[in-house]
């Protein structure tokens, strides 16, 4: 099965088809039957279940029941939400934390502002998108902005303070404690550095450029 942008490598098992923070995800499965592909892409299929049910609750709220049962129809018939939903892929567990982050922060900016578990619960979300889909950095920027953009500085605050958090411990887990003991050939800090678009004698900033062009 090919791994999703965020996912890392294949081999034999599921458990080693994926890396990243989506191999966390696939936890349950794994201690459940070690091994099983099946039982993988079985969890998988549960998050697109999910992915169903948040756009219902989503567009409920916006459009009526009945746009949202057929936009829900529309989601759950398409080719590529089945393919998606039945491979072992971050795509879908990334599009349920999109929805429910977008759920999520229209009750935050709902509510008087201050730091409560709803509050804490959406840099959860934030975090854990950021770290399925490297692109969930958007969202954590958007979000600290639209906080700004309030004057919101305690909330903006913690949209950024959380995802940072998270995310310095997920480094220093893959690239101190289990790179040093796995010695993996290619770590992800080597991918920023690396050249892929440029010759090796080309500045880094060439290369930042050319991969965003």
């Amino acid at each position: 099965t090919r791994p999703g942008p965020g996912a890392g490598g294949t081999c034999a098992g599921f458990a080693g088809a994926v890396t990243g923070s989506y191999a966390v995800l696939l936890a349950p499965a794994a201690f459940i039957v070690p091994g099983s592909v099946a039982a993988a892409k079985s969890l998988t299929v549960l998050f697109g279940l999910g992915l169903l049910l948040l756009v219902y609750v989503y567009l409920a709220g916006r459009a009526g029941k009945t746009p949202a049962v057929l936009a829900v129809l529309f989601l759950a018939l398409n080719p590529l939400q089945i393919l998606y939903s039945t491979q072992i892929l971050s795509d879908v567990p990334f599009a349920v934390s999109f929805l429910a982050i977008l759920i999520l922060t229209d009750r935050v900016v709902a509510r008087p502002p201050r730091i409560d578990g709803t509050l804490i619960l959406l840099a959860v979300l934030m975090s854990a998108a950021m770290l399925l889909r490297e692109v969930g950095i958007a969202l954590v920027i958007a979000c600290a902005l639209l906080f700004f953009v309030r004057r919101e500085y305690s909330r903006m605050a913690v949209m950024i303070l959380v995802p940072l958090t998270v995310y310095s411990l997920w480094f220093l887990r893959n690239e101190v404690l289990m790179a040093g003991l796995e010695h993996p050939p290619l770590r992800n800090s080597d991918l920023l550095t690396s050249h892929l678009y440029t010759v090796r004698e080309a500045p880094l900033i060439s290369e930042l450029v050319a991969r965003i062009g």
